[in-house]
């Protein structure tokens, strides 16, 4: 009988879980900890209360794998896992990460994950400020620049920058980081990064500059339309754009 089938910590069978290019736990949506362990070990039997202390967190999940069910042959093989217990991080998307080398009690356990976590934090902490400092950059040399179509390929540069950055400062604060300690908040609202008629409506006034009008010509050439831009139907063409382009 698997150790863990009557607590808190999720016993893992292959059908909860996919092996390819690396191991996934499907329909996981927390960080946490899976232990592979076997039922003879004694430093297994040690580790079991430990590990179903975790379990009193709700912020992450916790799964055990037993060795001596013969149906995880094959998760055990592709670790190389012969001494055990051995305990390895699992990441938000389920995927089974590197191997725990810590207390091996609940409150190092528990301690390793928060220090993981914030670590991820301030590495995206760091990507955002850089896409802010390359948007800034470039929103620059759009402003300086004279030539349209040089203009033109900078402010596509410069929206694919806004994008990006948009996208991974939502992540940022799902993951319960504030959005003041980014350099970004030194200009912008967090309000600029969120969805909606807010959003479409800045859009609408980007579109409206005759710079990118270009990029509507190319769009409207796409849907098979006529490429002439008259003032009766260009803030219809410029809605369309956006539902088709800009993610909300």
């Amino acid at each position: 009988m698997d150790e863990y089938t009557n607590t808190k910590v999720k016993e893992l069978s292959p059908k909860k879980y996919k092996i390819d290019n690396k191991v996934i736990i499907k329909n996981n949506k927390k960080p946490g900890l899976v232990v592979f362990y076997n039922h003879w070990c004694g430093y297994c039997k040690m580790v079991k209360p430990e590990f179903i202390k975790l379990t009193k967190n709700k912020k992450y999940n916790f799964y055990a794998v037993h060795g001596e069910n013969p149906l995880n042959k094959d998760i055990f093989q592709y670790f190389l896992i012969q001494g055990v217990p051995q305990i390895r991080y699992v990441h938000k998307n389920g995927k089974i990460g590197d191997i725990f080398n810590g207390e091996r009690n609940a409150q190092g356990m528990l301690q390793a994950l928060k220090q993981k976590e914030q670590k991820g934090g301030n590495c995206m902490k760091h990507q955002i400020n850089n896409l802010y400092r390359e948007y800034d950059e470039l929103d620059t040399k759009y402003e300086d620049e004279e030539d349209e179509e040089r203009k033109d390929e900078l402010a596509d540069e410069r929206d694919e920058k806004y994008e990006e950055m948009s996208q991974l400062i939502k992540k940022y604060l799902k993951s319960g980081k504030k959005y003041k300690d980014l350099e970004v908040s030194s200009n912008w609202k967090e309000k600029d990064f969120k969805g909606g008629k807010k959003k479409r409506k800045q859009e609408l006034k980007k579109l409206t500059k005759p710079v990118l009008l270009k990029k509507i010509r190319k769009y409207e050439k796409k849907e098979n339309k006529k490429a002439k831009i008259n003032m009766n139907h260009k803030k219809e063409v410029m809605i369309k754009y956006i539902d088709k382009n800009i993610k909300h």
